[in-house]
Formats: C-alpha cells, sequence, structure tokens
C-alpha cells in the first residue's frame, strides 16, 4: 500500500501488511519529503519482487523514480531515476519481443510523456518513446498482454502504442486532463477525465464510442469486474460510485 499527500511534511512510504490479520510486515520509506506512493504498483511472483514509483521528492532519497524492491524484506534491488517531475503512476509488467529478443519488461509512462521500456532485472532502459512534445503532467496507462499493446493516458490524450517498437497506433484528443485509462479484451478503452467525463474509445482506432458526464470531478482510472457473468465498469466522481453494466 502506498501513500499520497499534500504539503512541504509530507512523506512517501510503502508498507506490506498480512491480509488476514492487518499486521504490518515492513515498510519502506522514501527517505525525504515528497517521493510520495500512491501509484499502481506491480508484483512479480516469479522472483518476489514489487515494482512501484514515486513523484518528485524534496531534499534527495528516492524521488523520481522507478523502483525495485524485494517483497518479503521490501529492501530496493534496483532503482531507475527519472527525469525531475516525472515520476508517479503506474508500472505494468510485459513479456516481449523487442526486435529479434524477447525481454521481460516494465512499462512506465512518466509525467513528462516519456514511455519507457525498462529491463526488470536490472532496471536498465531497452527502448524509449516521448508520447508528447510538451509535459504532460499526468500519466496513467493500462497495457494489453495479448496484443502488446499499450494505452497511455497523457496529459488531453489517449494514446494507443505498440510497445514492442514504441510505435503509436493512434492518438484521441480529449477536451481535458486525463485521469486514468482502462483497457479491455472485448475490444473497449475506457477512459476518465478530470473534468467528470466517462469516455468509451474503440481500441483499434481511438473513436469515441460514447461518453458520459458525472456530477464530479474523476481523478482515478476506473475498474472492471463481472458478477453473474456479465461485466461492470465502475468509476468514482466526487463523492458517487457509478457502474455500468456492458451489454452481452
Amino acid at each position: 500500500m502506498g501513500v499520497a499527500g499534500t504539503g512541504p511534511k509530507a512523506k512517501g512510504w510503502l508498507d506490506a501488511y498480512d491480509p488476514a490479520t492487518g499486521e504490518r510486515f515492513w515498510r519502506f520509506d522514501s527517505g525525504a519529503a515528497g517521493a510520495l506512493t500512491a501509484g499502481v504498483g506491480a508484483y512479480e511472483a516469479a522472483n518476489v519482487t514489487l515494482y512501484w514509483t514515486t513523484t518528485t521528492a524534496d531534499g534527495g532519497g528516492y524521488g523520481d523514480s522507478v523502483l525495485a524492491l524485494n517483497a518479503n524484506s521490501g529492501a530496493v534491488t534496483w532503482r531507475h531515476a527519472l527525469k525531475p517531475g516525472a515520476g508517479g503512476g503506474g508500472v505494468a509488467m510485459a513479456d516481449i519481443m523487442v526486435g529479434t529478443k524477447k525481454r521481460a519488461v516494465l512499462v512506465h509512462v512518466g509525467r513528462d510523456g516519456l514511455l519507457s521500456l525498462l529491463d526488470r532485472a536490472d532496471g536498465k532502459t531497452v527502448l524509449e518513446k516521448a508520447l508528447t512534445d510538451a509535459p504532460a503532467g499526468t500519466a496513467s496507462l493500462s497495457f494489453d498482454r495479448s496484443s502488446a499493446v499499450l494505452h497511455a493516458g497523457v496529459g488531453d490524450s489517449v494514446a494507443a502504442v505498440d510497445a514492442r517498437t514504441t510505435r503509436v497506433l493512434w492518438r484521441t484528443d480529449l477536451e481535458s486532463t486525463v485521469s486514468g485509462v482502462l483497457a479491455t479484451r472485448g475490444g473497449v478503452v475506457f477512459a476518465t477525465t478530470t473534468d467528470g467525463n466517462f469516455l468509451a474509445l474503440d481500441g483499434k482506432s481511438g473513436k469515441l464510442l460514447w461518453s458520459f458526464r458525472a456530477a464530479g470531478a474523476i481523478n482515478a482510472a476506473p475498474v472492471s469486474y463481472a458478477v453473474g457473468g456479465r461485466q461492470f465498469v465502475a468509476v468514482t466522481a466526487g463523492n458517487m460510485v457509478y457502474a455500468f453494466a456492458l451489454a452481452n
């Protein structure tokens, strides 16, 4: 579990808890004010490694980083330093062909709009691609392992990127800052914006399929779940939760 916060004294940390009892196993301290950890991480069971990102720190520490942590102890295995202000957001794991070689990579999109594929063993850069000409300010991602396509929300746009080559397949410009994206196997990409719009885009073209205006700001990505074999997509807006049932 990571933490968000505001103000000059806000400090970042990452905790591991026993899901049955709530007992805390360990805490990783970012080591400085800032370096918050509110993004979504990824866990690799094969090597018991947790991958996470941090935001900008004040006074050193592990700010603006992609980190690999030993999930048993919280010790740092490696650190990939990002440009100042580029940290935060989420990461995703991918095992894909890069050129003629299959690579185990970690996918990250920074707040500067830079897409990075990092080697999961040591954090070194495999490929990079600038998705914007200027700093995006916000970044979110959703990775489709079946097609190796990354869907990234950067600034006011959603882009589909072939993770094997970093080639941009399509880009859709929106009217407000993207809060989060969710790609689904059904070929629909859902996106949220800070002005309260919830949108469904065609996964192959980026064309807008439909949209819904919520009664409050949306500051997180939507989630998908199933009940009785029927798929739903839910999103929070202001102090409300909206759930949408998808056609079978």
